[in-house]
């Protein structure tokens, strides 16, 4: 896919404190970019074709384009004032349509209207570039920037594009650095944020591996004490796949960390962890009755104006409680708040230890064997007109702006359509778009479901009078394995409030069953938020950017944490005001497992792979492949005693390792191998007559443990057997002449 050609010139050295540098930075654009249409009246909307864009909520002014710019500089160093120059092109006659309309996509549709409007400036916007907010990430500052690529003539009727834009950003040095990038050096989070840097090429950060600290924990799952155990069997395969995993319970949590909340409390022992053990994915591993739910406001003239919202804790910069004014109200656009995350975070609605057995199994299938378990590489475009007009095909048309624009060209995979005005399903152009054919659908298991439908918190509409409800999706029975998005309403509000009060609603229904096979579900908790004309709602730009981020070649592993929230980032300098993406920004939660890799293509083998004991108590791991991720931790004792793990490698040895070890190997497409070896050392020790010892590898000699208790090994009037696929002989073995010792090489 083409992209906007961004082209740098970048100075990021301020010498001395209060001495004032500039960052250089040119953008180009071009008319390909970009497409116009007529309107009803024939006015000319701007549709942008290649990158995500946002529209002023005022809907008395000409509908122009704002694409976010962020420019990363180095802690410390802070904005001042920004200038530009442009170079313009006129690509366009006629009145520009106002800026569209966002109506929530909840169970009664609203009909599109045209309206004439009478603009009063005579150009827009007025000014092309705007500073938003700046964002603190470990080791840099993020200056947000929102720029408009047009001005409109409202005089002459004469639309230009922008061609070439030339910023200079003012910045200076302040007294002190805004982030302490904590105990650890850790610089992943800059990286993974690197695809929304403008300059990212010249701020590249390199950092010491976390992998070498002893204490790291870089997954934690939150939950309840009575749920604890039952995550076991997750934490033991994170830890497996070489992702240090732990549990802590609401109630320790509770007693340890302080706050004026229990949810600030949360946040806090994240945040610890974060700072202080290299945490980068949490799980709250339950409902809101298990993990408690940080409500926020947004107004957007909704009789509820309070969003459940997650990424509170997630977010450390700006005010930490998010109540920066003090009124006991978080999440208002007066409170400081950065929305930047400092880990990916998500949530797990479950409630019973059912629950979590029904899931864990669905996401080691997933993990582990994702062939065997259903994976197809296809995906399920779907869903039911937004509008009141019963020949609308809007739902279709945003999702075909969705495929085209930001999934085919870097996707192999199928795509199939079936909405109320059409589909390319084999079943053909009678089947009816209703809850029995949906239910037909989501048995064969697509790897990718995308719903464009009206919703209610217990189902996605087919009609205004029917519901596709969680007494389908409580039966469904998937051959596959599914990851859901969607712009529907409330369909993913996981909390009871008055006005919410169905349990489970859709997403947790979904994800509680067993049979259902979707392992990840992405939607708001409260009103979606679509607009009737040729562009992408503001819930459906948040999906187009969520399948962007994950077909894209810039983003390494795929993990569902850091794709949802890299979707949800994009679009941080457009949620500083009351506005619908603001909205979404603080509705749209991520259900499912933070660091689950998503397959973004059939799984491949490590078929060349092997394991081999090269030396006492030394193995040499080749992956037959680049770039894999190799975890070597003693299996007796869950990785205790040994756990070694090592990224970014073909061949690669281990030292000192323990008696018996589990070798898993990854990559971002591959599926999970697992080698196991055993080993038996004899050290120390007389053998008896008769000894049989059948193993792996069998170590003899004086000092094969790396431990104390040295000594030799004496085989005195003994017969004895030692059967392994190697066997290490130490030279200081004491065999006498009537012993008879035998050595079999077994495969």
């Amino acid at each position: 896919m083409k992209k906007l050609l961004f082209l740098l010139l970048v100075s990021l050295y301020v010498p001395l404190q209060g001495i004032r540098g500039n960052e250089v930075i040119t953008l180009s654009f071009s008319k390909r970019d970009f497409s116009f249409y007529r309107d009803s009246l024939g006015r000319v909307e701007v549709v942008s074709q290649r990158k995500s864009v946002t529209f002023a909520p005022d809907t008395r002014q000409p509908g122009l384009p704002k694409i976010p710019v962020n420019v990363a500089v180095p802690n410390g160093i802070s904005y001042k004032s920004v200038s530009y120059t442009v170079s313009k092109k006129l690509v366009t006659r006629g009145v520009v349509a106002p800026n569209p309309q966002s109506y929530p996509t909840d169970s009664t549709g609203v009909q599109s209207s045209s309206a004439p409007v009478n603009y009063e400036n005579a150009t827009y916007p007025d000014s092309n570039v705007k500073y938003v907010c700046t964002s603190v990430v470990n080791g840099a500052n993020i200056i947000r920037l929102e720029v408009c690529p047009f001005i409109y003539d409202n005089e002459k009727g004469e639309l230009y594009l922008i061609e070439r834009l030339d910023l200079n950003i003012e910045t200076y040095r302040t007294s002190s650095v805004l982030a302490s990038p904590g105990k650890i050096p850790n610089s992943e989070l800059l990286n993974i944020l690197g695809s929304q840097i403008t300059n990212k090429d010249s701020f590249l950060m390199t950092g010491e591996s976390l992998k070498a600290y002893s204490d790291l924990v870089e997954y934690l799952i939150i939950t309840n004490s009575s749920l604890y155990r039952e995550f076991n069997t997750l934490v033991s395969w994170k830890k497996t796949k070489g992702v240090r995993t732990r549990v802590l319970t609401i109630e320790s949590i509770d007693k340890k960390y302080p706050g004026k909340t229990r949810q600030e409390k949360i946040k806090r022992c994240i945040y610890d962890l974060y700072q202080n053990n290299g945490l980068k994915y949490v799980m709250l591993g339950g409902d809101d009755t298990i993990v408690p739910v940080q409500y926020c406001y947004s107004d957007m003239g909704r009789n509820d104006n309070m969003l459940p919202t997650d990424l509170y804790y997630a977010c450390f910069g700006g005010c930490f409680d998010w109540d920066g004014n003090g009124n006991n109200i978080c999440g208002e656009t007066t409170d400081n708040i950065d929305f930047t995350p400092s880990v990916f975070l998500t949530r797990l609605p479950v409630r019973t230890a059912e629950d979590i057995v029904s899931y864990v199994g669905k996401l080691m299938s997933y993990e582990q064997n994702p062939v065997q378990g259903g994976w197809k590489n296809n995906m399920l475009s779907e869903g039911f007109r937004l509008s009141d007009n019963e020949n609308s095909t809007d739902a279709e048309e945003k999702s075909d702006i969705i495929y085209n624009n930001y999934i085919r060209e870097k996707w192999n995979g199928d795509r199939f359509k079936f909405f109320n005005g059409s589909n390319n399903l084999p079943n053909g152009a009678g089947y009816e778009f209703n809850t029995a054919n949906i239910q037909e659908q989501f048995s064969k298991g697509y790897s990718f479901i995308d719903y464009l439908s009206h919703g209610a918190q217990d189902g996605w509409g087919t009609r205004y009078d029917y519901m596709y409800s969680c007494n389908e999706s409580d039966k469904l029975k998937s051959n596959g394995l599914s990851i859901i998005t969607t712009n529907s309403c409330h369909t993913n509000a996981f909390d009871c409030t008055e006005t919410l009060s169905k349990d489970p609603c859709l997403s947790e229904s979904f994800i509680r069953n067993p049979n259902s096979g979707v392992i990840a579900y992405l939607g708001c908790s409260r009103e979606g938020w679509t607009c009737y004309s040729n562009n992408l709602g503001t819930s459906e730009q948040y999906t187009a950017q969520f399948y962007s981020n994950l077909f894209s070649n810039e983003i390494k592993d795929k993990n569902f944490g850091v794709v949802a929230a890299l979707a949800k980032s994009y679009f941080i300098g457009s949620s500083k005001y009351y506005n619908s993406v603001r909205w979404v920004q603080l509705g749209l939660n991520p259900i499912g497992d933070p660091e689950m890799q998503i397959y973004t293509d059939m799984p491949k083998e490590f078929s060349n792979a092997k394991v081999e004991v090269v030396g006492i108590n030394k193995i040499k791991v080749s992956t037959g492949v680049d770039d894999a991720k190799v975890c070597v931790m003693s299996c007796n004792d869950d990785g205790k005693t040994y756990y070694s793990v090592i990224e970014n490698v073909c061949d690669t040895l281990f030292n000192n390792v323990e008696p018996s070890v589990t070798i898993c190997l990854t990559k971002q497409n591959y599926r999970p191998k697992v080698f196991t070896i055993k080993s038996t050392h004899l050290q120390n020790t007389s053998v008896a007559d008769g000894m049989s010892i059948s193993s792996d590898v069998i170590y003899v000699g004086s000092s094969v443990t790396g431990k104390e208790q040295n000594g030799p090994v004496e085989f005195k009037s003994a017969n004895a057997k030692l059967k392994a696929k190697a066997i290490f002989l130490q030279p200081d073995i004491n065999i006498s002449r009537d012993s008879n010792v035998e050595l079999y090489n077994i495969k």
